[in-house]
């Protein structure tokens, strides 16, 4: 299950660089004056809060890969319920700013000026707002937390005698040769009789304990 491990490395890290990706992302745009700007997701606290839970997830991924998934799960409901906050906030501020210019647009308007219109013509809805890089972290915490639990079961597995199912203790995985329940040999292919270690085809003798091992593996 080595591959398994390795994949579930490969995808933490990558879910964790999305997510945080995704974070300095623009979460919300609004246009000022005919500039659009671009808001990114660190700037609110779910944003800030899918930086630390992607980087911590990354740390625990290589000796605590259930807290990585545990951390990218919790990642993930983070950006599912704070990504729609953003735009909703600036739809908000651009109205109450729209209300506090109203009264100096009147007076304008009295003087035959042009009125203070910041924002343009029209507001539109939130979903008009709306940036990448909440989807972005999104799918970044996914893949955190399919990572992590891939790595997890990898690691649980190659654990396991691949004969009998015994799970050993991770205390004793540098020493095991061959299953203390069952006595089937840990590693597939040629191995050497006397202490177990795998042997490639040219050598002769085992490079763990020095046995002749041409002939056994013949």
């Amino acid at each position: 299950m080595r591959h398994l491990t390795w994949t579930g490395a490969l995808l933490g890290a990558l879910g964790a660089a999305l997510a945080v990706a995704g974070a300095v992302l623009p979460w919300a745009r609004v246009t000022v004056f005919g500039w659009e700007l671009a808001l990114p997701g660190i700037l609110w606290s779910a944003g800030a809060a899918t930086v630390f839970l992607a980087l911590l997830s990354l740390v625990a991924l290589a000796r605590l890969p259930m807290l990585s998934a545990t951390l990218g799960i919790v990642c993930f409901v983070t950006v599912a319920l704070g990504r729609s906050a953003p735009p909703r906030e600036v739809v908000r501020r651009t109205l109450e700013l729209r209300r506090t210019l109203g009264p100096i647009n009147a007076r304008l308007e009295q003087a035959t000026l042009a009125p203070i219109e910041p924002f343009g013509a029209g507001i539109g809805r939130a979903a008009e707002h709306t940036g990448p890089g909440g989807t972005i972290s999104l799918y970044g915490a996914l893949l955190v937390a399919l990572g992590g639990a891939a790595r997890f079961i990898g690691g649980r597995e190659s654990r396991r005698c691949r004969g009998c199912r015994t799970l050993w203790e991770s205390s004793r995985l540098d020493g095991i040769r061959f299953c203390p329940d069952c006595g089937v040999a840990r590693f597939l292919g040629p191995h050497c009789g006397g202490c177990g270690e795998s042997i490639a085809k040219p050598d002769r003798y085992c490079l763990r304990c020095g046995r002749l091992t041409r002939e056994e593996t013949l």
